[in-house]
């Protein structure tokens, strides 16, 4: 379904037939202005807030900056604006016009204009829609866009109690997503200008729309603003050469009213005018345009697959670009694989089976095939989907219907390639797969190498099955559900499972390439994790590492207000990783980090508490190391005194990077001097240190030595301060012991120099 809405009503600028023009109130915002608030809840995230309208001439927010963890709901609301003078003067109709730019990436979002109902408390909003998105490029800075002119609906007051006059607000709200956290891209609005006017003898309608229903029928809406009952349209067909002439297709028509046997491929306008009787009529209003999708541009004019078995070969560069981002849930993919030219097919079950979904031939790579059971799902939940990714394999499922049930299909692609070739192939099948499930086992403590587990959940409609490898190993069989065990294999061997139907060949199946590169690190699990300590500087790999537990992203947070050390920062792109685990007593913070690996690759380093069957997110990072493409975290120990706190962290690869590295480790207290009991306590930072170790105490400290690791004094300084910034800068990297003399007595500390 293809709608156009026109939702400035045209006539905004209050020229209308029989009116009087008055503006009693025409109040431009005037930003920066201290009288405005800027409220919500949003990101505090350094170029999110790209221009507070209270000290600055624009209100913009960048939700891209933000992060897809942030829920970000943000508002600039008017001071109160009495509208009392402008009811008395009979001007009860507002508008609000602003300039703005505005990328719009989903249809979850929203940038709206809302009013403030005195008599309810509540937010209304002045119109149902969201301000529509006027930019596809910007990714930051939104003030340096191009703005465009926006008006909103009327707003009519004339009901309006005298509380709702006097206590009248509006504000400009924007919301990255209702249902929680999302990823979207931003808006920058100049200083917006709110008008009344009074309403003409016979008002313009507005909100005008045109909502295709098939390849020839068109429905065309739109709303009345004052009283009038019926109306005449004008319909002109742009791609016959037709123009407007203000002569009514049809008179004495009312909304909605579907116009039928208009030419598939054609574009056209629409306009409208009120007939308010013995006032008189409106201005004309438009246009609205659209354009009649041809058959299969849209799932209300999808091709109809007849009969099975059916194929045939197009390209979607042949039909529209009309559906957009996710093609919904259960659908293969959560990525924007509506996002190039689409073309739907229809078919309707003639018996309860299941049919074969076979996309081949296909021209391009991110290109996918969904199975919708109703239009209204496009975009919100797949009966079932395939995505090729980054290859150009064929994609194939099979899809259960029922009798006289219809399914829409559709392929589409990504905005690049924004189109491709296909060959799509629909047949019934005579028999059901079975249920087949594969895993690489590693055998690398017998064989050195790994076997290959066939989980067979379901015979389908089955009664025998033979299983084989490409590997010459024996043909197992079964009659039953079970898992079945191949191998073991040398690691790096390329193995292709074959399951053969006894009963039926068309349930053949073979499974993919399965093969295990190498043996899997040993710390692999969060079971096998490597124990870690205070200064520990441990050697590392990725390779081989297999992300056992299945892991989703655990970004951001940590940090520590007390140390000054940073928590997570970046977006994690989950690769295979390994595990160490560090056990934490109150009162310190500690840091890891990947800086010192001797040949970096683009690392992500993420922590979690609780257990290896209960992992709790603490946070992590991507590319905060000191080089970009490392990792570095921070974190507090949540230990209360007398326990302690198991941290696992997992060390993995951005996206397919693995390879080698050196995970160092160090911990500082997080107590203040005043926490402490002694009168000798003392806090330093940072640690691990580059240039200066900062020590600061509530006595005097007498004296520090620095003492490396084969027991010798490197550095001595009799400070007689109460802060003292060390110089380690012309020390080797390593670790070294720092001795503090304060009160006489004497602490040592282990310090990392990097």
């Amino acid at each position: 379904m293809k709608k156009i809405t026109l939702l400035c009503a045209m006539a905004l600028s209050f020229v209308f037939t029989n009116e009087v023009i008055a503006q009693t109130l025409n109040q431009n915002a005037s930003w920066p202005s201290v009288d405005w608030l800027l409220t919500g809840t949003y990101s505090a995230e350094v170029g999110a807030l790209e221009a507070d309208p209270t000290t600055t001439a624009n209100f913009a927010f960048d939700d891209d900056d933000a992060g897809a963890a942030s829920d970000d709901s943000i508002a600039a609301e008017s001071p109160e604006i009495d509208l009392s003078a402008a009811f008395t003067a009979g001007e009860t109709w507002l508008t609000i016009s602003v300039d703005y730019v505005y990328r719009k990436f989903s249809v979850e979002e929203f940038l709206r204009i809302q009013y403030f109902d005195a008599d309810t408390s509540l937010w209304e909003n002045w119109e149902p829609e969201s301000m529509p998105g006027n930019d596809t490029a910007l990714t930051d800075d939104f003030c340096a866009g191009t703005p465009v002119s926006y008006t909103t609906v009327i707003l009519d007051i004339a009901g309006f109690t005298a509380l709702q006059q006097t206590n009248f607000r509006y504000r400009i709200l924007f919301d990255d997503d209702p249902a929680g956290p999302a990823y979207e891209y931003g808006f920058c609005l100049n200083s917006p200008t709110i008008t009344s006017a009074t309403p003409p003898s016979c008002p313009d309608p507005s909100t005008l729309s045109a909502t295709t229903v098939n390849t020839t029928d068109v429905s065309l809406e739109w709303v009345e603003v004052g009283s009038a009952m019926l109306w005449n349209i004008e319909i002109v067909d742009i791609t016959a050469m037709g123009t407007q002439t203000m002569t009514p297709t049809y008179t004495g028509v009312s909304s909605p009213y579907v116009e039928t046997m208009l030419t598939p491929g054609n574009a056209y306008e629409f306009y409208v005018q009120s007939d308010c009787a013995g006032s008189g009529t409106s201005n004309w209003v438009g246009p609205v345009a659209w354009t009649q999708p041809n058959l299969g541009d849209v799932c209300e004019s999808a091709i109809i697959v007849a009969g099975l078995p059916y194929t045939t070969s197009d390209d979607t560069a042949n039909y529209g670009d009309d559906y957009d981002g996710v093609p919904g849930t259960d659908c293969g993919s959560g990525f924007t694989y509506l996002g190039g030219d689409d073309v739907v097919y229809e078919y309707t079950a003639t018996s309860d089976t299941s049919i074969n979904v076979v996309l081949s031939a296909i021209g391009d790579t991110y290109v996918g095939v969904f199975a919708y059971n109703d239009c209204a799902d496009i975009g919100v939940a797949c009966t079932q989907g395939a995505v090729n990714g980054n290859a150009q394999d064929d994609l194939e499922f099979d899809l259960a219907v029922t009798n006289g049930e219809t399914y829409y299909i559709l392929v589409s692609s990504w905005p690049a390639p924004q189109s491709t070739t296909y060959t799509l192939t629909i047949a019934e099948n005579s028999c059901t797969d079975a249920t087949v499930a594969y895993s690489i086992i590693d055998d690398c403590a017998n064989s050195g190498g790994f076997n290959i587990l066939v989980d067979i959940t379901n015979m389908g409609t089955s009664t025998s099955i033979d299983m084989n490898d490409d590997q010459g190993s024996a043909t197992q069989s079964t009659g039953v559900a079970g898992m079945f065990t191949f191998g073991p294999y040398v690691n790096a061997t390329d193995v292709v499972i074959s399951i053969t139907d006894n009963d039926d060949a068309n349930c053949d199946q073979t499974s993919g390439v399965l093969t295990q590169a190498v043996c899997p690190p040993s710390n692999d699990a969060c079971a096998n994790a490597i124990v870690v300590i205070d200064g520990d500087s441990v050697s590392g790999t990725t390779t081989g590492a297999t992300n056992v537990e299945g892991l989703v992203e655990c970004a951001l947070g940590g940090g520590s207000a007390t140390t000054g050390c940073a928590g997570g920062t970046g977006t994690m792109n989950f690769g295979e990783g390994v595990w160490y685990v560090f056990t934490a007593g109150p009162d310190i913070a500690i840091s890891v980090t990947t800086d010192n690996s001797p040949v970096p690759f683009d690392t992500e380093i993420q922590v979690f508490s609780g257990d290896c069957n209960a992992l709790v997110c603490v946070g992590g990072d991507d590319d905060g190391g000191d080089n970009g493409a490392l990792s570095t975290f921070c974190w507090e120990s949540s230990a209360t005194t007398g326990n302690t706190v198991d941290y696992y962290i997992y060390v993995d690869g951005h996206a397919t990077n693995s390879g080698d590295f050196l995970l160092d480790v160090t911990v500082e207290s997080t107590l203040s001097t005043t926490d402490f009991e002694s009168q000798n306590a003392f806090t330093y930072f940072p640690n691990p240190v580059k240039d200066e170790l900062t020590l600061k105490a509530i006595n005097t400290i007498q004296n520090i030595s620095v003492i490396n690791m084969l027991g010798q004094v490197v550095l001595r300084t009799t400070p007689n301060t109460l802060e003292s910034n060390l110089d380690m800068n012309t020390l080797n990297q390593g670790s070294y012991f720092v001795q503090v003399t304060i009160n006489d007595i004497t602490e040592t500390i282990r310090v990392i120099k990097q």
